[in-house]
């Protein structure tokens, strides 16, 4: 799995797609993917118009105000993972979520993103089986 290949480009059996590559990209590359882990909504919204397995790496907003509503659920085809949520540290009062949570953190950024090992393990489950290891 390309984990680290920050090029955009093509290793193994997948695919880091890391800017530069326009919106019309972006939705080329989702059409055909099985699956996309990503931290940003705009691909998770693409990913969900197209019935692609998600996993959303949350980081200053909510799951559920990221995550696409499909077959009536938040949850289908898709997850979150994170070891807090930066929103769940703060008062829900609109005016106190306005802004940029991630200017707020409270300790380390990392204390908040799943390690990669488990999003890699998680995302292997996910996986159709192939048979190729």
């Amino acid at each position: 799995m390309s984990v680290n290949n920050h090029s955009g480009g093509l290793k193994a059996d997948g695919f880091m797609w890391c800017g530069g590559h326009g919106l019309a990209g972006s939705i080329a590359l989702i059409e055909v993917a099985y699956m996309v882990v990503s931290n940003d909504s705009a691909p998770i919204h693409i990913a969900g118009a197209f019935n692609n397995e998600i996993v959303l790496i949350p980081t200053c907003k909510h799951p559920d105000h990221i995550l696409p509503w499909r077959n009536g659920s938040q949850t289908y085809k898709a997850a979150s993972l994170y070891k807090k949520l930066m929103s769940d540290e703060y008062s829900s009062q609109p005016t106190e979520l306005y802004g940029v949570l991630a200017d707020k953190a409270i300790g380390e950024f990392e204390d908040y993103l799943p390690e990669p090992d488990a999003v890699i393990d998680y995302v292997k489950l996910r996986l159709p089986k192939t048979g190729v290891e």
